[in-house]
Protein backbone atom coordinates (compact mmCIF):
# COMPACT_ATOMS: atom_id res chain seq x y z
CA UNK A 1 0.00 0.00 0.00
CA UNK A 2 0.83 3.70 0.00
CA UNK A 3 1.10 6.38 2.33
CA UNK A 4 0.77 10.37 1.89
CA UNK A 5 -0.09 13.22 4.11
CA UNK A 6 -1.90 16.42 2.84
CA UNK A 7 -0.73 19.79 3.92
CA UNK A 8 -4.05 19.63 6.02
CA UNK A 9 -2.55 16.66 8.21
CA UNK A 10 -4.94 14.10 6.88
CA UNK A 11 -2.94 10.73 6.47
CA UNK A 12 -4.26 8.46 3.17
CA UNK A 13 -3.53 5.43 3.27
CA UNK A 14 -4.17 2.51 -0.01
CA UNK A 15 -4.78 -0.81 -0.13
CA UNK A 16 -5.30 -3.65 -2.06
CA UNK A 17 -7.32 -7.10 -2.16
CA UNK A 18 -4.55 -9.61 -3.63
CA UNK A 19 -7.26 -12.41 -4.34
CA UNK A 20 -10.33 -11.16 -6.55
CA UNK A 21 -12.33 -14.47 -5.69
CA UNK A 22 -12.46 -13.43 -1.92
CA UNK A 23 -14.12 -10.05 -2.61
CA UNK A 24 -17.86 -11.74 -2.64
CA UNK A 25 -17.58 -12.62 0.52
CA UNK A 26 -15.75 -9.82 2.23
CA UNK A 27 -17.01 -8.80 5.33
CA UNK A 28 -14.72 -5.91 6.04
CA UNK A 29 -11.47 -3.98 5.02
CA UNK A 30 -9.04 -1.22 5.87
CA UNK A 31 -6.22 -0.49 7.19
CA UNK A 32 -4.55 -0.60 10.95
CA UNK A 33 -2.37 1.99 12.25
CA UNK A 34 -0.20 1.80 15.35
CA UNK A 35 2.78 2.64 17.28
CA UNK A 36 3.97 -1.21 17.08
CA UNK A 37 4.94 -3.26 14.50
CA UNK A 38 2.99 -5.40 13.10
CA UNK A 39 -0.36 -3.71 14.20
CA UNK A 40 -3.30 -6.12 14.79
CA UNK A 41 -7.26 -5.57 14.69
CA UNK A 42 -7.60 -6.58 18.48
CA UNK A 43 -5.22 -4.37 19.72
CA UNK A 44 -6.48 -1.31 21.57
CA UNK A 45 -3.31 0.69 20.88
CA UNK A 46 -4.54 -0.15 17.21
CA UNK A 47 -6.21 2.30 15.16
CA UNK A 48 -8.62 0.75 12.96
CA UNK A 49 -9.60 2.91 9.73
CA UNK A 50 -12.37 1.04 7.62
CA UNK A 51 -13.33 1.01 4.20
CA UNK A 52 -17.45 0.55 2.39
CA UNK A 53 -15.39 0.11 -0.62
CA UNK A 54 -15.98 -3.14 -2.41
CA UNK A 55 -13.17 -2.55 -5.49
CA UNK A 56 -9.71 -4.15 -4.94
CA UNK A 57 -7.94 -1.03 -4.48
CA UNK A 58 -9.33 0.37 -1.67
CA UNK A 59 -8.15 4.76 -0.20
CA UNK A 60 -8.86 5.75 3.50
CA UNK A 61 -8.29 9.04 4.83
CA UNK A 62 -7.92 9.71 8.71
CA UNK A 63 -6.82 12.58 10.99
CA UNK A 64 -3.87 11.04 13.33
CA UNK A 65 -1.98 13.04 15.84
CA UNK A 66 1.06 11.19 15.44
CA UNK A 67 4.08 13.80 15.88
CA UNK A 68 7.30 13.21 14.29
CA UNK A 69 7.84 9.58 15.74
CA UNK A 70 7.93 6.04 13.79
CA UNK A 71 4.66 4.16 13.32
CA UNK A 72 3.17 1.35 11.24
CA UNK A 73 0.50 0.55 8.97
CA UNK A 74 -1.01 -2.12 6.78
CA UNK A 75 -3.97 -3.41 5.37
CA UNK A 76 -6.58 -6.20 7.14
CA UNK A 77 -10.08 -8.05 5.64
CA UNK A 78 -12.44 -9.83 7.06
CA UNK A 79 -14.21 -12.57 5.29
CA UNK A 80 -16.17 -15.67 6.78
CA UNK A 81 -13.52 -17.59 7.32
CA UNK A 82 -11.41 -15.16 9.27
CA UNK A 83 -9.09 -11.88 9.00
CA UNK A 84 -5.78 -11.56 6.63
CA UNK A 85 -2.79 -9.14 7.07
CA UNK A 86 -0.74 -7.10 4.33
CA UNK A 87 2.83 -6.39 5.41
CA UNK A 88 3.63 -4.08 7.95
CA UNK A 89 5.12 -0.90 6.48
CA UNK A 90 6.72 1.64 9.07
CA UNK A 91 6.33 5.67 8.35
CA UNK A 92 8.95 8.14 10.37
CA UNK A 93 7.22 11.20 10.28
CA UNK A 94 10.04 12.87 11.47
CA UNK A 95 12.55 12.15 8.06
CA UNK A 96 9.11 12.58 5.59
CA UNK A 97 9.05 16.08 3.53
CA UNK A 98 6.01 16.86 1.07
CA UNK A 99 9.05 16.01 -1.32
CA UNK A 100 7.34 13.85 -4.13
CA UNK A 101 4.61 12.98 -1.87
CA UNK A 102 1.99 14.39 -4.61
CA UNK A 103 3.17 15.69 -8.40
CA UNK A 104 1.12 17.30 -10.96
CA UNK A 105 -0.99 19.86 -11.25
CA UNK A 106 -3.35 17.55 -9.22
CA UNK A 107 -0.81 16.70 -6.52
CA UNK A 108 -1.77 12.97 -7.03
CA UNK A 109 -0.27 9.64 -6.36
CA UNK A 110 -0.55 6.39 -7.50
CA UNK A 111 -2.39 4.33 -5.48
CA UNK A 112 -0.42 1.27 -5.83
CA UNK A 113 3.03 0.14 -7.59
CA UNK A 114 1.79 -0.05 -11.44
CA UNK A 115 -1.62 0.79 -10.53
CA UNK A 116 -2.94 3.56 -13.68
CA UNK A 117 -5.92 5.22 -10.62
CA UNK A 118 -4.65 8.20 -9.11
CA UNK A 119 -5.86 9.64 -6.06
CA UNK A 120 -5.76 13.77 -5.88
CA UNK A 121 -6.84 15.46 -2.10
CA UNK A 122 -9.03 17.88 -4.01
CA UNK A 123 -9.58 16.60 -7.54
CA UNK A 124 -10.39 12.68 -6.68
CA UNK A 125 -9.91 9.43 -8.37
CA UNK A 126 -8.85 9.33 -11.74
CA UNK A 127 -7.26 6.84 -14.32
CA UNK A 128 -4.44 7.93 -16.82
CA UNK A 129 -1.63 6.44 -19.12
CA UNK A 130 1.33 8.03 -18.69
CA UNK A 131 1.49 11.98 -18.24
CA UNK A 132 -2.23 13.65 -17.38
CA UNK A 133 -1.61 16.88 -18.90
CA UNK A 134 -2.32 17.48 -22.93
CA UNK A 135 -3.78 13.84 -22.27
CA UNK A 136 -7.14 12.03 -21.84
CA UNK A 137 -8.01 10.70 -18.24
CA UNK A 138 -11.37 9.29 -16.64
CA UNK A 139 -12.16 11.16 -13.50
CA UNK A 140 -14.33 8.74 -10.89
CA UNK A 141 -17.10 11.33 -10.91
CA UNK A 142 -17.02 13.24 -13.79
CA UNK A 143 -16.28 10.59 -16.82
CA UNK A 144 -14.09 11.60 -19.87
CA UNK A 145 -12.29 15.15 -19.10
CA UNK A 146 -9.53 15.97 -22.02
CA UNK A 147 -6.84 17.98 -19.69
CA UNK A 148 -5.17 20.93 -21.64
CA UNK A 149 -2.61 22.78 -19.44
CA UNK A 150 -1.97 24.98 -16.23
CA UNK A 151 -3.08 28.72 -16.48
CA UNK A 152 -3.27 31.27 -13.63
CA UNK A 153 -2.46 28.80 -10.98
CA UNK A 154 -5.00 26.26 -11.72
CA UNK A 155 -5.99 23.96 -15.22
CA UNK A 156 -8.31 24.28 -17.65
CA UNK A 157 -10.18 20.79 -18.52
CA UNK A 158 -12.69 20.27 -21.30
CA UNK A 159 -15.93 18.05 -20.44
CA UNK A 160 -18.58 16.96 -22.76
CA UNK A 161 -21.30 18.62 -20.58
CA UNK A 162 -19.73 21.64 -20.14
CA UNK A 163 -17.22 21.98 -23.03
CA UNK A 164 -13.58 24.53 -21.20
CA UNK A 165 -13.88 25.16 -17.77
CA UNK A 166 -11.08 26.39 -15.29
CA UNK A 167 -10.81 25.51 -11.93
CA UNK A 168 -7.93 24.87 -9.45
CA UNK A 169 -7.15 23.09 -6.05
CA UNK A 170 -8.19 26.77 -4.29
CA UNK A 171 -11.85 26.60 -5.42
CA UNK A 172 -12.87 23.27 -7.03
CA UNK A 173 -15.24 21.89 -7.41
CA UNK A 174 -16.09 25.29 -8.56
CA UNK A 175 -15.04 26.35 -12.17
CA UNK A 176 -15.32 29.11 -14.81
CA UNK A 177 -17.21 28.10 -17.85
CA UNK A 178 -15.38 29.66 -20.99
CA UNK A 179 -18.79 29.45 -23.22
CA UNK A 180 -21.28 31.13 -20.97
CA UNK A 181 -18.80 33.04 -18.37
CA UNK A 182 -20.31 31.94 -15.25
CA UNK A 183 -19.12 30.09 -12.72
CA UNK A 184 -20.51 26.49 -11.67
CA UNK A 185 -19.92 23.79 -9.52
CA UNK A 186 -18.73 20.07 -10.89
CA UNK A 187 -20.79 17.99 -8.86
CA UNK A 188 -22.69 15.27 -9.65
CA UNK A 189 -26.51 15.60 -7.89
CA UNK A 190 -26.46 12.82 -5.64
CA UNK A 191 -22.58 13.39 -4.36
CA UNK A 192 -23.02 12.88 -0.57
CA UNK A 193 -20.18 14.06 2.12
CA UNK A 194 -16.56 13.63 0.73
CA UNK A 195 -15.04 14.50 3.27
CA UNK A 196 -13.77 11.47 4.61
CA UNK A 197 -13.87 7.49 3.48
CA UNK A 198 -12.87 6.14 6.15
CA UNK A 199 -14.04 4.99 9.28
CA UNK A 200 -11.93 6.09 12.68
CA UNK A 201 -12.71 3.41 15.08
CA UNK A 202 -9.62 3.58 17.81
CA UNK A 203 -7.58 6.25 18.88
CA UNK A 204 -3.70 7.18 19.41
CA UNK A 205 -3.86 9.17 22.12
CA UNK A 206 -6.99 10.36 24.49
CA UNK A 207 -6.67 13.65 22.42
CA UNK A 208 -6.78 12.26 19.44
CA UNK A 209 -10.75 12.30 18.21
CA UNK A 210 -11.74 12.51 14.24
CA UNK A 211 -14.61 14.58 13.32
CA UNK A 212 -16.02 13.91 9.84
CA UNK A 213 -17.91 17.47 9.49
CA UNK A 214 -15.35 19.75 11.16
CA UNK A 215 -16.84 22.44 9.02
CA UNK A 216 -19.86 22.02 11.08
CA UNK A 217 -18.39 21.91 14.03
CA UNK A 218 -20.03 18.78 14.70
CA UNK A 219 -19.56 16.23 17.52
CA UNK A 220 -20.83 12.96 17.56
CA UNK A 221 -23.51 11.72 19.41
CA UNK A 222 -24.28 8.04 19.37
CA UNK A 223 -26.09 5.73 16.48
CA UNK A 224 -24.80 7.35 13.56
CA UNK A 225 -26.83 10.89 14.80
CA UNK A 226 -24.51 14.57 14.82
CA UNK A 227 -24.83 17.42 16.89
CA UNK A 228 -23.51 20.77 14.95
CA UNK A 229 -24.26 24.59 17.13
CA UNK A 230 -25.15 25.80 14.52
CA UNK A 231 -26.62 23.58 11.54
CA UNK A 232 -28.37 21.26 14.05
CA UNK A 233 -28.65 17.84 14.37
CA UNK A 234 -28.03 15.35 11.34
CA UNK A 235 -27.83 11.64 10.88
CA UNK A 236 -24.82 9.90 8.61
CA UNK A 237 -25.15 6.55 7.20
CA UNK A 238 -21.53 5.18 6.95
CA UNK A 239 -22.48 2.74 4.79
CA UNK A 240 -24.67 4.84 1.48
CA UNK A 241 -22.47 8.15 2.79
CA UNK A 242 -26.52 9.80 3.23
CA UNK A 243 -27.14 12.76 5.24
CA UNK A 244 -30.49 12.89 6.63
CA UNK A 245 -31.08 16.72 8.76
CA UNK A 246 -33.52 16.12 11.25
CA UNK A 247 -35.39 19.38 10.32
CA UNK A 248 -34.76 19.43 6.50
CA UNK A 249 -34.66 15.73 5.37
CA UNK A 250 -32.17 14.13 2.89
CA UNK A 251 -29.11 16.21 1.82
CA UNK A 252 -25.95 16.28 0.92
CA UNK A 253 -23.04 18.05 1.92
CA UNK A 254 -19.64 19.01 1.09
CA UNK A 255 -17.31 21.20 2.93
CA UNK A 256 -16.39 24.90 1.87
CA UNK A 257 -13.43 26.76 1.75
CA UNK A 258 -13.59 28.50 4.86
CA UNK A 259 -13.60 26.62 8.22
CA UNK A 260 -17.70 26.75 9.18
CA UNK A 261 -18.85 27.44 5.97
CA UNK A 262 -20.78 24.44 3.70
CA UNK A 263 -22.42 23.73 0.43
CA UNK A 264 -25.80 21.54 0.76
CA UNK A 265 -27.60 20.52 -2.34
CA UNK A 266 -31.23 19.86 -2.30
CA UNK A 267 -33.91 18.12 -4.65
CA UNK A 268 -35.38 21.19 -5.78
CA UNK A 269 -32.85 23.96 -5.43
CA UNK A 270 -29.76 22.26 -6.29
CA UNK A 271 -26.05 23.49 -4.28
CA UNK A 272 -26.78 26.09 -2.27
CA UNK A 273 -23.71 27.81 0.28
CA UNK A 274 -24.37 28.57 4.38
CA UNK A 275 -22.33 29.30 6.92
CA UNK A 276 -21.90 29.39 10.93
CA UNK A 277 -22.46 33.41 10.45
CA UNK A 278 -25.56 33.26 7.70
CA UNK A 279 -27.23 30.13 8.77
CA UNK A 280 -30.37 29.92 8.14
CA UNK A 281 -29.67 32.04 5.46
CA UNK A 282 -28.35 30.07 2.10
CA UNK A 283 -27.19 31.22 -1.01
CA UNK A 284 -28.08 29.83 -4.68
CA UNK A 285 -24.84 30.32 -7.02
CA UNK A 286 -26.23 29.84 -9.80
CA UNK A 287 -28.84 32.57 -9.96
CA UNK A 288 -27.45 34.64 -7.68
CA UNK A 289 -30.14 34.56 -5.09
CA UNK A 290 -30.58 34.60 -1.65
CA UNK A 291 -32.97 31.80 0.67
CA UNK A 292 -34.63 31.82 4.48
CA UNK A 293 -34.79 28.53 5.09
CA UNK A 294 -37.66 28.74 7.46
CA UNK A 295 -38.99 25.79 8.79
CA UNK A 296 -40.49 22.57 7.38
CA UNK A 297 -43.96 20.18 7.37
CA UNK A 298 -43.59 16.53 7.55
CA UNK A 299 -43.26 16.42 3.41
CA UNK A 300 -42.27 20.09 2.76
CA UNK A 301 -39.57 22.69 3.32
CA UNK A 302 -40.74 26.03 3.95
CA UNK A 303 -38.15 29.19 2.60
CA UNK A 304 -38.63 33.02 1.53
CA UNK A 305 -37.12 33.76 -2.00
CA UNK A 306 -35.75 37.38 -1.65
CA UNK A 307 -35.09 37.12 -5.31
CA UNK A 308 -38.85 36.83 -5.88
CA UNK A 309 -40.02 38.40 -2.42
CA UNK A 310 -42.26 35.45 -1.81
CA UNK A 311 -42.75 32.55 0.07
CA UNK A 312 -42.25 28.83 -1.53
CA UNK A 313 -41.94 25.21 -0.77
CA UNK A 314 -39.80 22.15 -1.54
CA UNK A 315 -40.59 18.90 -1.50
CA UNK A 316 -38.88 16.71 2.23
CA UNK A 317 -36.67 14.31 0.94
CA UNK A 318 -37.01 11.23 3.54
Amino acid sequence: GEHRVTEEGVHLFTGKVLDPGAMAGLQEMGVLVSEKPDPLLHDSKSVKITTFSRNGTFLVKAKLNMGNGDFYYRSYAINGEGSAYGASEKISMGNRGRGNQFVGWADAFQLGAGEQWLYSPWFGSFYATGNYEKAWIFHADFGWIYVHEEARGGIWLWLEENGWVWTSKRIFPRAFVSASKKWILLLSEELADNTLDGVFTGNINAQNEISKFTNLNAKYLEDGWWASPWFGNFHYNEITKQVTHEEFGKISIIPGEGKNDIWMWFQSLNWVWTSSEFYPFIYKNDDLSWYFLHGSSSHMIVLFDYLSDSWMEIPKLK
